[in-house]
């Protein structure tokens, strides 16, 4: 008997797995030994009109797909779409999840740099020889610090660099405690006596005012 080849054609959008549950089906079918063709010779890889889809050469090379061989055709593919959506985002994850230990040091970091600005605008003040009510605005600054530092949650991988940091703050204040101190002009010494002389006598004048005159 001659009879022309057969060929199962389907659409492109056809899922993978409906692809290969066809392929089985007609393997039951048609893939039995008779007088006219051996067992398991029909249906088999052969391209006539129309081109052999990517997963019925994959099937018949390798097989059903990984996940529909030990599990249900329903878990399956349950499975299945899950992986088409959790494979981006995992793809796009892993570099963010990368970026975030450098994101905590630089904002621990952060935290602790912040200070040494203070310091050397401090030093820096220093420099141009405070005099004595200067110095010690200076050094309440710098008081002002260390109790905002040590108020400081700080986690134990960076408390070198916390303690480096209190060093530095005790270093400042040692300078600045034995910095120079430059007096006060005397020109402002006598203008500051002469005020409160002129203040006192105004108020011995004010007062000799108000006090009741004798007749």
């Amino acid at each position: 008997m001659i009879a022309p080849t057969a060929e199962l054609v389907a659409r492109d959008s056809l899922h993978p797995a409906l692809s290969d549950l066809l392929i089985e089906a007609a393997r039951e079918v048609h893939g039995r030994a008779n007088l006219l063709q051996r067992a398991n010779e029909f249906p088999a890889p052969l391209v006539h009109e129309f081109r052999m889809s990517d997963d019925a050469e994959r099937y018949y090379k390798s097989g059903k797909s990984f996940l529909y061989r030990p599990l249900p055709f329903w878990v399956a593919s349950l499975a299945d779409r899950v992986l088409v959506v959790l494979v981006p985002l995992i793809v796009v994850l892993i570099p963010g999840l990368r970026l975030v230990p450098g994101l905590y040091r630089w904002r621990v970091k952060s935290r602790i740099y912040r200070w040494y600005g203070a310091l050397i605008a401090i030093e820096r003040e220093a420099i141009s020889g405070p005099d004595s009510v200067q110095r010690d605005a200076l050094l309440d600054r710098i008081d002002g610090i260390e109790t905002a530092v040590n108020r400081m949650k700080m986690p134990l991988a960076f408390a070198d660099q916390f303690y480096v940091l209190r060093e530095h703050i005790g270093f400042v204040r040692e300078r600045l405690a034995h910095a120079p101190v430059t007096p006060a002009a005397p020109g402002d010494h006598d203008a500051g006596a002469r005020d409160a002389a002129c203040t006192g006598a105004s108020r011995v004048a004010s007062r000799a005012d108000t006090e009741p005159r004798s007749t």
